[in-house]
């Protein structure tokens, strides 16, 4: 019986106990789970979410369980009311994380990732004994990592911390990770070399360090990781040779470590991965030569990328017996030799063979007999070699389905084209430049319907060009010039009515030039017909060329006068016409090329004076009228005033009346002292003008503005040549306000298209925009104030232009307000973005506009001007879609001291406000940078950042910041893919649109000290367009 009875007693013990453990609260939960509740209190007491996904907490109330809650998981087996996991990826949550969380003692997992969370990760979550996984991915995160996660966290698994601002140091101890299978700390900020001691992860598949700031050398002990699958150790400081003990992760399928600074050569160890799939280590300074073996021992290889290092020796026969590849990239090197002749023999996968910028010499072509193996074949990149020899007839045998990418420039290639190049139906982009080739085009050529990119420059092809070019109507660059092409142009070229470029300089064409080649409004870039034997005048249509940027018809035997409409190309930079007959006057209308930085008419007929004008046009940099027949007076203004810029040499008259003679060396000599001297004086003088006078100025400005706000019953503000306009010129102009001329309306009125007579030029007809602002508003006069205030003060090519105003009453006796724009033909951005489709030039060239206008208002305007309205319906678009800014209704002055909170709420568009926005926070023109870093991503995504495309879990930052840099094609617009202009390969688009995107990112950071000036961002554009040209 005492058996029994001592039983009966324990079990009556352990119910005692467990009852006291599990004593429930009054709304049935235990006080463990109650330890739960209070600790996600804390948790969310911290975060905010955008209205928008303002759902995520509603169930985190009294009401409901804890295990009920949005995002929250009980599963413990023995413990089912504890909270097991926090899962809330993608929900726009701000904050930090309080370090109360550590109370969820039952914690597995904590996904957090795609947030805008930020602060330090709080050492207190290494008290979660029993997390297995940490999910804290593409965050603002900053501070150190806390070593406390590799030291304190026995299950973790999966350890994502990547896309953050973290910095410093990653931490030495891996004393209690053995069970880690995951380690991604990509994209952020941490510098140092990488941990020596790798030897603890002994289950780890995949390490990302990608990235970050990382120097020293790859550490050898990660070759002890013999479970790893994938290595990503690219894009940072790294020096030093490849460890060969890499060679002992025998798993690896993936190792990238390009973009470092690696040296030596590649261990031979490491060239039999049978399982490798992916092998980059392009963009270093690694050296040596490809063993004989290669291919033979990598039979999974599908990726293979070498370019821009210093391998030398001939590429391996055995490459062909990689039989996986699908793409090799080996250009910017030193190989040598000639291609193996069975090179894609083996190869059925292949889509990219680049082997452009070496040093491959030969006139054997048999390899090309091979690759016609290739069914999948996009691309092939033969350029800046020394091959030889004849262009083989098998070439025409390439993929007609997927060949897309043809460059064989810069090698010296002699012989004729193959008659049926045209077989090669889906290429885009024909390249052949600098080469030896001869006799005629063929005129297959013209079957190439996809052709968008062809270039033969500087060879010397002869014969007239074919008229089966009039097929190719989706061409967008023409190069033909430095050739011995003869014949004349035929009028069917202008059935290309795509082109952005054409040059056919350097040839011996004859005849006229077709009206409608000079027809073709889209040519924007440049177009060359100089130094040929063209003859007769030159048409007016050139006027049609309303976005060219550069027009060279010089050295050919055009006669007449140079037509007027030349005055219509007001974006030209350059107009080259000299070397002909031309005669009359200088067209009055070449005033109006306003950014002309260079103007060529030498060496013709022309008469008359020099036109007073030219010494107001402030953007030309160089002007020759030598060798004509001008007479008169030589202003001493302008340009006129620097003899360097200008020349007007031959011109007898003009010598006669005006005595500009050259100067002597002793001359020279003594006004370059002069200038220095004056040069030190103004030096002088501007510093007292600017820490002495110029404050002076702005304080008594800042007194006299407090009295002095009321705008004139009727404006005419002459420094912009403003005329007056009353309520019934605008209610004529506008057909009485009719519907049927109502373009627009918002908030603070309406916008009515109209057309007016204006008397200057005599009764001519101006196309105008009215904005009638809304008498019902009582923001009305203080609108109305502000955007005539930034309007008359402000001149930019890129700022929406302000005719004049009118501040009168209407028939009825009611104050009257509104403001009389330019008219944009092309409406505004955003109904491009849903409706039109644009090039990846013209939405670049919009890009830099916006941002041109932006550092204008940042940095160039006597009082800084913050737009805080900018989005695409704001973004107007002239005839040539050059972009202009408009509407500065809710614009704000920022004050020199810099000292301005606003505490209002900021009237900007949900999408475009920075975070800070609207928080007491300083008024700063980085909040005008967070509204540009959206709206490039929306430029080049056409998603608005609130569509709904997105559901409710990112932004459109997040969106796009997920898939870069690597993934960046998919989120993009694909007609960026599809309409390619420039007939940039695959490789180059996703470059050119990583950078691009790169800025939009970092100029839409959460973190108002981690975006760019508008200035920094105007630089990079212009260099990404460089590039593209």
């Amino acid at each position: 019986m005492l058996p029994t009875k001592r039983f009966l007693i324990l079990s009556f013990q352990l119910l005692v106990v467990l009852g006291n453990y599990y004593y429930t609260t009054s709304d049935g939960e235990t006080i463990s789970s109650t330890v739960d509740r209070i600790g996600l209190l804390s948790f969310k007491s911290q975060i905010t979410t955008a209205k928008e996904k303002s759902y995520v907490f509603t169930s985190w109330n009294d009401s409901t369980e804890t295990c009920n809650w949005f995002g929250i998981s009980c599963d413990a087996p023995l413990h089912p009311d504890r909270v097991t996991s926090l899962t809330l990826p993608s929900f726009d949550l701000t904050g930090t994380i309080s370090p109360h969380l550590s109370n969820l003692s039952f914690l597995r997992k904590i996904d957090l990732g795609y947030n805008n969370l930020g602060g330090d990760i709080p050492s207190e979550i290494a008290n979660l004994h029993r997390l297995q996984i940490l999910n804290l991915t593409s965050n603002s995160f900053h501070g150190e990592i806390p070593g406390a996660l590799f030291t304190n966290l026995p299950e973790l698994r999966i350890l994502m911390l990547g896309g953050n601002r973290l910095h410093g140091k990653i931490p030495r101890n891996f004393t209690q990770v053995s069970k880690l299978e995951v380690l991604n700390l990509k994209d952020n900020n941490l510098t140092g070399a990488i941990p020596s001691d790798w030897g603890s992860f002994t289950n780890l598949q995949l390490l990302s360090l990608r990235k970050n700031n990382l120097s020293g050398e790859i550490p050898p002990s990660i070759g002890n990781i013999t479970t790893l699958y994938y290595l990503f150790l690219s894009e940072n400081n790294l020096v030093g040779g490849i460890p060969s003990q890499l060679s002992s992760c025998i798993n690896l399928t993936t190792l990238d470590l390009f973009g470092n600074q690696l040296s030596g050569q590649i261990p031979p160890s490491l060239f039999n991965f049978s399982s490798l799939y992916a092998f980059s280590v392009g963009n270093n300074l690694l050296n040596g030569t490809l063993p004989s073996d290669f291919g033979r021992n990598l039979p999974q290889l599908g990726y293979l990328y070498l370019y821009n290092n210093n391998f030398v020796g001939q590429i391996p026969p055995s490459l062909s017996e990689a039989t996986e590849l699908e793409r090799i990239e080996l250009s910017g090197n030193r190989f040598n030799g000639s291609i193996p002749p069975n090179l894609g023999t083996t190869l059925p996968r292949l889509s990219k063979l680049i082997l452009g910028n070496n040093l491959l010499s030969t006139d054997d072509w048999r390899f090309v007999q091979s690759l016609t193996n290739c069914k999948y074949l996009e691309e092939l990149d033969l350029s800046n070699n020394t091959f030889t020899g004849m262009l083989p007839e098998s070439i025409t045998k390439l993929s007609n389905t997927t060949l897309t990418w043809l460059r064989l420039r810069n090698n010296k290639i002699m012989g004729e084209i193959p008659v049926m190049i045209g077989d090669l139906t889906s290429l885009v982009t024909l390249n052949l430049e600098n080469n030896n080739f001869t006799g005629s085009i063929p005129e297959s050529i013209g079957r190439l319907k996809n052709l968008k990119a062809f270039s033969m420059t500087n060879n010397k092809f002869s014969g007239s060009i074919p008229d089966s070019f009039g097929n190719l109507t989706e061409m967008l660059e023409l190069y033909m010039g430095a050739n011995e092409l003869s014949g004349t142009l035929h009028p069917n070229l202008a059935a290309m009515n795509k082109l952005i470029v054409m040059d056919l300089s350097h040839n011996n064409l004859t005849g006229v030039v077709p009206k409608g080649l000079l027809g073709i409004s889209t040519i924007a870039s440049f177009l060359n017909i100089s130094h040929n034997n063209l003859v007769g005048v030159l048409p007016n249509e050139v006027g049609r060329l309303a976005n060219l940027q550069s027009f060279d018809a010089s050295h050919n035997r055009f006669h007449g006068r140079i037509p007027e409409s030349i005055g219509n190309c007001v974006l030209l930079e350059s107009l080259m016409l000299q070397g002909n007959k031309f005669n009359g006057s200088i067209p009055d209308r070449i005033e109006n090329l306003k950014g002309l930085h260079r103007l060529d008419l030498s060496d013709n007929h022309l008469s008359g004076s020099i036109p007073s004008y030219m010494e107001n046009m402030t953007s030309l940099q160089y002007l020759n009228l030598s060798y004509n027949d001008l007479e008169g007076k030589v202003s001493t203004k302008g340009i006129f005033s620097q003899p360097h810029l200008f020349s007007i040499q031959g011109n007898k008259e003009l010598f006669e009346n005006h005595h500009h003679s050259k100067l002597s060396k002793r001359n020279t000599v003594v006004l370059v002292v002069v200038i220095t001297i004056l040069c030190f004086i103004g030096l002088f003088l501007f510093l007292v003008y600017k820490y002495k006078v110029l404050p002076m100025k702005k304080d008594t400005k800042r007194r006299k503005s407090r009295y002095h706000m009321k705008l004139p019953r009727s404006v005419s503000w002459r420094e912009n040549q403003f005329f007056k306009i009353s309520y019934s010129d605008i209610q004529k102009a506008t057909d009485n306000f009719s519907p049927t001329n109502l373009i627009g309306s918002g908030g603070f009125g309406s916008v009515y298209k109209g057309t007016m007579t204006i008397n200057h030029p005599t009764n001519s007809k101006l196309d105008i925009a009215v904005k009638v602002l809304n008498k019902k508003l009582r923001e009305i006069s203080k609108s109305f104030m502000a955007e005539c205030n930034v309007l008359r003060n402000v001149r930019h090519r890129n700022l929406v232009r302000v005719l004049t105003a009118c501040s009168s009453e209407d028939l009825n006796g009611n104050e009257f307000k509104a403001l009389v724009y330019e008219f944009m033909p092309n409406s505004s951005l955003d109904k491009w973005l849903n409706n039109g489709a644009m090039s990846l030039l013209q939405r670049l060239n919009i890009a830099i506009d916006v941002a041109s206008a932006l550092d204008y208002l940042h940095t160039q305007t006597e009082t800084t001007i913050v737009h805080c309205d900018l989005k695409p319906s704001n973004i107007l678009l002239d005839a040539n879609m050059v972009a202009h800014v408009s509407d500065f209704g809710i614009a704000k002055f920022l004050s020199s001291d810099h000292d301005q909170t606003l505490t209002m709420d900021i009237q900007g568009s949900i999408g475009y406000i920075a975070p800070e926005c609207g928080l007491g926070n300083k008024l700063s023109t980085l909040w005008d940078v967070y509204s540009y870093g959206i709206l490039v991503l929306e430029i080049f995504t056409c998603k608005s950042p609130t569509s709904k495309a997105f559901g409710d879990e990112i932004t459109l930052h997040q969106y796009v910041e997920a898939s870069f840099p690597y993934k960046i094609i998919k989120v993009v617009d694909p007609f960026l893919l599809h309409q390619n202009e420039s007939g940039l390969g695959e490789t180059r688009i996703h470059d050119t649109l990583a950078s691009i995107m790169e800025i939009g990112l970092i100029c839409s950071m959460n973190s108002p000290n981690e975006r760019m000036q508008m200035k920094d961002v105007v630089k990079q554009l212009c260099a990404i367009k460089d590039a593209v040209k």
